[in-house]
Parts: structure tokens; sequence; C-alpha cells
């Protein structure tokens, strides 16, 4: 099975715009969103608008837990700023996530272990303390640290509180569909999902 649009994959991009700057539209600062209470709505929070190159947008979630390092559920511990990118003018906040893990879902990772994740506001609204909610993660391109990204912009839903769910803030198919679902229904995708990857039947994005 291979639902996934081929294009320039999202962490390659934020790479190569640490490495290199970016070039920011509309942004809100970082400073907005410190003051934010814990349960603020995705909808409500800041976030980057940066002009990226086209990204890879998955039309199922096997492909996309496929594509993905890890796949857990965790909940935000501490938020950190750890500096910017960009032009002078206008930088991109970057902070630093610290996401404790509930639940492995997929790949090398358990419950009680502490994932760190880079959080520009691009692939989606800023994370807060407080969050809970299931993220599908890659590691950095160059494995250099141990830190890890989003899969893509499909990649974190946050329970509501009500036993629903949010997008992090992509409009397409996919991200509405499992917004639409409760949080047990979710992992039971993601479980099948990864019996299916077990049997040989999915691949990653962009796999021969």
């Amino acid at each position: 099975m291979r639902g996934a649009a081929r294009a320039t994959s999202a962490i390659l991009v934020v790479a190569a715009l640490l490495a290199v700057g970016c070039t920011t539209g509309s942004s809100e600062s970082a400073d907005t969103a410190r003051p934010l209470r814990t349960g603020t709505p995705l909808a409500e929070r800041p976030r980057n608008a940066v002009e990226v190159r086209p990204t890879v947008y998955f039309r199922d979630l096997p492909t996309m837990v496929a594509t993905s390092t890890v796949v857990v559920q965790g909940r935000v511990v501490e938020v950190a700023v750890v500096g910017d990118i960009g032009q002078d003018e206008n930088p991109v906040e970057v902070h630093s996530v610290a996401l404790e893990v509930t639940g492995g879902l997929y790949g090398p990772v358990e419950a009680g272990e502490t994932l760190t994740i880079e959080d520009t506001g691009i692939l989606s609204p800023y994370s807060l303390v407080g969050d809970v909610g299931t993220y599908f993660l890659v590691q950095r391109p160059d494995r250099t640290l141990p830190t890890f990204r989003l899969v893509n912009p499909q990649g974190m839903y946050l329970s509501d509180g009500r036993g629903g769910l949010q997008a992090s803030g992509s409009v397409d198919e996919l991200s509405s569909s499992l917004e639409a679902v409760t949080q047990e229904d979710l992992v039971s995708q993601i479980l099948s999902a990864v019996e299916m990857i077990w049997r040989g039947e999915v691949l990653p994005a962009g796999a021969p």
C-alpha cells in the first residue's frame, strides 16, 4: 500500500531552514504562546506561516505509521525556548518539548521514556505543557541527536478532554477522518496498521 503523495519531506524542509534560514510570512511570536493556559485549543494557538516546499501528505493511516520512526501516546511535561531561525526581522522561535511517553504504539519506544521534540510552530501550532495526545514522530535527518519532529502536519492528535481529538491543523481527508474518532478508536486503528506493517503489506512513503 503506497497511499502517500510523493514529494519533498517536511522534515528535510525544516532541517534546511535550520541550516540556511527561512522566509516567513505572517507569524505570531511565541511570546504570545507562553501565557496561554493549558488546554487552549489548537485553533487558538499561534503558529508560524512559513513558505516551504511541498511536503508528503498521507492518504491513509498505515502509510503514515510506517513512515514514522515512532508513534506514541504522551503528555507534554516541559516546554523551553531554545533559539530561533530565519530572518532577523521576523524570526521563528524554536521550542524544545519534553514528551513523557504513556504508551508506545510503534517503533523502539516504551512507556516511561521522555522524548525531546523540536517544535518550530510550522508543522503545527506550538505545544503547551499539559497537552495529551498521539504523536507520529521522525528522528532528526542527521540522527546526531535524540531529537524528534512531527512526521508532517498530519502528525499530532491531541485529546480535547472530552474523549474527542483535535488534529494538528492540517485540512485534509485523513486528518479530518482521524479527528472524528475517539482516542480509543485511533489507537485500535494504529495497532491494526502495525500488524499490516509486520506482515509486509505496507511500506513507508517513498519506499521503492
